[in-house]
Protein backbone atom coordinates (compact mmCIF):
# COMPACT_ATOMS: atom_id res chain seq x y z
CA UNK A 1 0.00 0.00 0.00
CA UNK A 2 2.94 2.51 0.87
CA UNK A 3 4.46 2.64 -2.75
CA UNK A 4 0.67 2.48 -4.37
CA UNK A 5 0.48 5.75 -2.13
CA UNK A 6 4.10 7.12 -2.66
CA UNK A 7 3.19 6.46 -6.62
CA UNK A 8 -0.32 8.01 -6.43
CA UNK A 9 1.78 11.32 -4.65
CA UNK A 10 3.95 11.19 -7.29
CA UNK A 11 1.90 11.41 -9.85
CA UNK A 12 0.06 14.25 -8.20
CA UNK A 13 2.80 16.28 -7.65
CA UNK A 14 3.85 16.05 -11.78
CA UNK A 15 0.58 17.82 -12.35
CA UNK A 16 -0.02 19.99 -9.50
CA UNK A 17 2.88 20.37 -7.64
CA UNK A 18 5.18 23.21 -6.68
CA UNK A 19 9.15 22.99 -5.94
CA UNK A 20 10.28 24.47 -2.43
CA UNK A 21 13.42 24.43 -0.82
CA UNK A 22 11.97 22.10 1.47
CA UNK A 23 10.45 19.82 -0.88
CA UNK A 24 7.40 19.10 -3.70
CA UNK A 25 4.43 20.93 -2.44
CA UNK A 26 0.73 19.71 -3.42
CA UNK A 27 -2.11 21.62 -2.96
CA UNK A 28 -4.24 18.47 -3.06
CA UNK A 29 -6.09 18.22 0.42
CA UNK A 30 -6.80 14.68 0.12
CA UNK A 31 -8.28 12.53 3.02
CA UNK A 32 -6.94 9.08 3.80
CA UNK A 33 -10.36 7.95 2.50
CA UNK A 34 -9.78 9.42 -0.26
CA UNK A 35 -6.30 8.07 -0.85
CA UNK A 36 -7.56 5.16 0.19
CA UNK A 37 -10.63 4.73 -2.89
CA UNK A 38 -7.66 6.17 -5.54
CA UNK A 39 -5.06 3.29 -4.15
CA UNK A 40 -7.77 0.26 -3.80
CA UNK A 41 -7.00 0.31 -0.36
CA UNK A 42 -8.79 0.16 2.84
CA UNK A 43 -8.81 3.66 5.14
CA UNK A 44 -7.28 2.04 8.12
CA UNK A 45 -4.29 0.68 5.82
CA UNK A 46 -3.96 3.98 4.47
CA UNK A 47 -3.76 5.51 7.64
CA UNK A 48 -0.29 2.67 8.85
CA UNK A 49 1.00 3.48 5.15
CA UNK A 50 1.31 7.05 5.81
CA UNK A 51 2.80 6.78 9.14
CA UNK A 52 5.18 4.80 7.92
CA UNK A 53 6.01 7.03 5.05
CA UNK A 54 6.16 10.17 7.43
CA UNK A 55 8.70 8.34 9.64
CA UNK A 56 11.12 7.61 6.59
CA UNK A 57 10.71 10.97 5.52
CA UNK A 58 9.00 10.66 2.42
CA UNK A 59 5.85 12.73 2.41
CA UNK A 60 4.65 15.18 5.23
CA UNK A 61 1.12 16.59 5.70
CA UNK A 62 0.63 20.38 5.34
CA UNK A 63 -2.12 22.83 5.78
CA UNK A 64 -2.70 23.01 1.98
CA UNK A 65 -2.17 19.32 1.04
CA UNK A 66 1.20 17.08 1.18
CA UNK A 67 4.82 17.75 1.33
CA UNK A 68 6.93 15.24 -0.52
CA UNK A 69 10.79 15.19 0.10
CA UNK A 70 12.84 12.41 -1.66
CA UNK A 71 13.29 11.77 -5.33
CA UNK A 72 10.67 8.90 -6.44
CA UNK A 73 13.00 7.21 -8.16
CA UNK A 74 15.11 6.64 -4.95
CA UNK A 75 12.49 5.91 -2.96
CA UNK A 76 10.06 3.49 -5.36
CA UNK A 77 12.76 0.39 -5.63
CA UNK A 78 13.46 0.68 -1.76
CA UNK A 79 9.64 -0.13 -1.43
CA UNK A 80 9.19 -2.74 -4.20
Amino acid sequence: VDARILSLMWLLADRWGHVSPIGISVPVPLTHETIAKLVGARRPSVTTALGILRRRGFVERVADGWLLHQDPRTALPEMI
